[in-house]
């Protein structure tokens, strides 16, 4: 079968099992995305047995076409450019000090777990 035919077909039947798993969360009122439902219930198959190379060309597609689903905030950025000009330095401020504040919370906590973990006690989950 041809690679983009077969990848079509794995995306397809990602597309379906996506539209499944959402109608059973609403069917049984489940406060949860079904999203998260679907991934998790779909590793469970691969542990299972569901072989990767029966869906890894779909997967390859959707990874690598990933920067499609994001042409919708930059034709929004490009639609507002006027709020990008007046307040763009305020926001990459903004943005990169929330990114720094984050890893260095981060890097904090894996310190103290690595340093905690070191003296023998096992940090509670």
């Amino acid at each position: 079968m041809n690679v983009v035919v077969k990848s079509a077909l794995q995306v397809a039947a990602f597309s379906a099992w996506w539209w499944l798993v959402d109608a059973l969360v609403r069917a049984l009122g489940w406060n949860a995305p079904s999203s998260i439902i679907a991934l998790g219930l779909f590793f469970l198959l691969l542990l299972l047995g569901l072989r990767l190379e029966w869906v890894s060309g779909g997967v390859r597609f959707l990874l690598g076409d990933m920067t499609l689903f994001f042409i919708p905030p930059a034709v929004a950025i490009a639609l507002h450019s006027e709020l990008l000009l007046e307040q763009g330095l305020k926001i990459m401020v903004i943005v990169l000090l929330g990114n720094l504040l984050v890893m260095w919370v981060y890097g904090r906590l894996v310190g103290w777990l690595i340093e905690r973990q070191s003296r023998g006690r096992e940090p509670r989950t």
